[in-house]
C-alpha cells in the first residue's frame, strides 16, 4: 500500500477568512469604554484623525501591569509546551532557571505590591471617612450628618442610614488599621485584599447614599450655595478616591495571582526539564497554554478599552473631554465627521470572536488594509454569530476600489504564534477517518504501521478542518485516511 507523506503539511491558523459587506459610515461617535481619569488628549476639535487614531486615554497604569503579567505567564506557559512535546536542550535548563529566577522575583515584586496596595487602600479609605467628607457632620458627633443636612433633606430614611453606616464603617477602619499595622508578604495577601475590596464597596455604597442626599438639597440660609457646592465637591471627590482605588487594589491582586500561577509553572517546568511529557502531559501544557493566551487577550482586551479611538479618519467636531476629567464607562466623549467613509461588516462564531481583539488588524479584498473597530457583545439573534466591523485604513485612493452594499473577503491577522501548540492546526478533512472511538489521525511509526491519532476536531474552513488537541508540529500525517485501518504495513512515499 503506498500511502502519500509529507513534512510542513500543518497549516498554522494566522487568518481568519470572512465575507463581509461594505457599508457607509459618515460619522461615529466617540465613547469611553472604561471609567476612569483622563490622563492625556491627543487631539483638538477641527483636526483630521486618521482611522484608529489614539484619541485619548484613560488611567490605565493598572492595566499595564496586569498586561505585563499576563505576558510572563504566556511566555511561561510556551515553554512548558515546548518541553513537553520535545523535553529540554542544555541551554533550555539554564533558560529554565533563569526563568525559573524571574518568576520568583516577579512573584515577590506582586506580593510587594499587593501589600502596599492593600496599605493604601486602607490609607484612601480613612482618609476619605475621617477627612474628607468630616465637613459634612456635626463635630460633637462625627457619626452624627449636621443637622442642617437632616432638617433640609426629605429623605429620613436615608439620613438614619448614612448615620449608621458612618458608625459601621468607622469600626470596620479601626479593623483593618489593626491588620495593616502588621501586614508582610509572608500572610494571605490575597484574602487580605478580598477583605480590603469589601470594605471598600461598602464605603462606596454609603458615599452613594451620601450623595443621593446631598444632590438633591438647594441652597438656603442655613446651607449657602457656596458651602452646598463645597458639600457636592467633597462627596464627589471621595467617590472618585474609592474608585481609582478599588480599580488600583483589583490590578494589585490579579497581578498577585498571575505572579503565582507563573511561579509554579516555571518550577514545574524546571523540574522537568530534561524529560519530555507523555501524551497527558502533551495535553496538559496545551490546556495550560491555552489558558494563558486567554489570559493575555483579557488583559489586552482591558488594556485596550482604556483607550479611546476614531474607527474612521475624518475631522474631530466635538471633544467634550481635557486632561484630568473623570469618564464613566461608555459616556460619550466627542464625534468625528467624514462623509466618504467606508466601513465593512462581517459576522464571526463564539469562538473565532475570542482570537480577535480591537485594533486587530485586517485585509479586504486581500490588498486594502483595515482594522478591527468594533465587536459586538451579543448573538444575532438572526444569524447567531457576533457581528464584526470594520474601518479602511488607507487614504480614499483605496476606499474608491470599494462601493457601499458590495460584498468582499476579509482575512484578519489574529494574535497567534506557530509554536502554539496543536491548538492551531489545520489538516486537509481528508486526513480524517471517523471511528467508533471517535476521529483519528493516521501517523506512521518506525516499523512502517499505521497508528490512529485520536484528535479532538475544531471549525472547518472550506476543505479543511481545525484540530484541537491530539497533533503536534513535527509529525507526518497521512493525508487520505480513506479505507485504511491502524497496523496495516504500507510504503512510504514522500512528495
Amino acid at each position: 500500500m503506498l500511502i502519500s507523506r509529507r513534512t510542513g503539511h500543518f497549516y498554522f491558523l494566522f487568518t481568519l477568512p470572512l465575507l463581509g459587506v461594505v457599508k457607509s459610515e459618515s460619522e461615529v461617535t466617540l465613547k469611553a469604554e472604561f471609567s476612569g481619569q483622563i490622563t492625556n488628549v491627543y487631539y483638538k476639535i477641527g483636526q483630521f484623525v486618521p482611522a484608529n487614531s489614539k484619541i485619548a486615554e484613560v488611567e490605565n497604569s493598572a492595566q499595564r501591569a496586569l498586561l505585563l503579567q499576563a505576558e510572563r505567564a504566556l511566555d511561561a506557559a510556551q515553554a512548558g509546551y515546548n518541553k513537553a512535546t520535545g523535553g529540554a536542550r542544555d541551554e533550555q535548563k539554564d533558560i529554565l532557571t533563569a526563568q525559573t529566577d524571574n518568576a520568583l522575583k516577579a512573584k515577590n515584586q506582586a506580593s510587594a505590591s499587593l501589600a502596599n496596595a492593600i496599605k493604601d487602600s486602607f490609607s484612601s479609605a480613612s482618609d476619605v471617612i475621617f477627612n474628607k467628607i468630616s465637613s459634612l457632620f456635626s463635630a460633637n458627633n462625627k457619626n452624627e450628618i449636621k443637622s442642617q443636612i437632616a432638617q433640609a433633606s426629605s429623605q429620613s430614611q436615608l439620613i438614619i442610614d448614612i448615620n449608621w453606616k458612618k458608625f459601621l464603617l468607622e469600626d470596620s477602619l479601626s479593623a483593618w488599621q489593626k491588620e495593616v499595622t502588621s501586614l508582610d508578604n509572608t500572610q494571605n495577601l490575597s484574602a487580605l485584599a478580598d477583605t480590603g475590596l469589601a470594605r471598600l464597596e461598602d464605603a462606596k455604597t454609603f458615599l452613594d447614599i451620601l450623595a443621593s442626599v446631598i444632590n438633591e438639597l438647594n441652597a438656603s440660609n442655613q446651607i449657602p450655595q457656596a458651602t452646598l457646592d463645597g458639600y457636592k465637591a467633597s462627596v464627589a471627590a471621595s467617590r472618585l478616591i474609592v474608585n481609582s482605588t478599588t480599580s488600583a487594589l483589583i490590578g494589585a491582586k490579579t497581578g498577585f495571582n498571575n505572579a503565582n500561577a507563573a511561579y509554579e509553572i516555571a518550577q514545574s517546568q524546571l523540574e522537568q526539564g530534561f524529560i519530555g511529557g507523555d501524551s497527558n502531559d502533551i495535553l496538559a501544557a496545551s490546556a495550560g497554554l491555552k489558558q494563558a493566551q486567554g489570559a493575555y487577550n483579557a488583559a489586552l482586551s482591558s488594556y485596550n478599552k482604556t483607550i479611546i479611538k476614531s474607527p474612521i479618519s475624518g475631522t474631530i467636531s466635538i471633544l467634550n473631554i481635557k486632561t484630568g476629567d473623570f469618564v464613566s464607562a461608555f459616556q460619550t466623549v466627542g464625534l468625528v465627521t467624514n462623509k466618504g467613509a467606508l466601513e465593512v461588516s462581517a459576522s464571526v462564531t463564539e469562538d473565532e470572536a475570542k482570537t480577535i481583539t480591537l485594533a486587530s488588524e485586517a485585509k479586504i479584498n486581500n490588498s486594502i488594509p483595515a482594522v478591527v473597530t468594533s465587536i459586538a457583545n451579543a448573538l444575532d439573534e438572526k444569524t447567531k454569530k457576533i457581528e464584526v466591523k470594520f474601518a479602511i485604513t488607507k487614504n480614499d485612493a483605496e476606499k474608491t476600489k470599494l462601493i457601499n452594499g458590495q460584498s468582499v473577503q476579509v482575512s484578519i491577522n489574529r494574535d497567534l504564534q506557530p509554536s502554539q501548540a496543536d491548538a492551531q492546526i489545520i489538516i486537509p478533512i481528508s486526513a480524517i477517518k471517523i471511528t467508533s472511538d471517535g476521529p483519528v489521525v493516521f501517523s506512521v511509526n518506525t516499523n512502517s504501521e499505521l497508528e490512529a491519532n485520536p484528535v479532538k476536531e475544531g471549525a472547518i474552513i472550506g476543505d479543511r478542518i481545525l484540530i484541537e488537541l491530539g497533533l503536534i508540529s513535527d509529525m507526518d500525517i497521512v493525508l487520505d485516511a480513506r479505507g485504511l485501518k491502524a497496523g496495516e504495513k504500507v510504503i512510504v512515499k514522500t512528495q
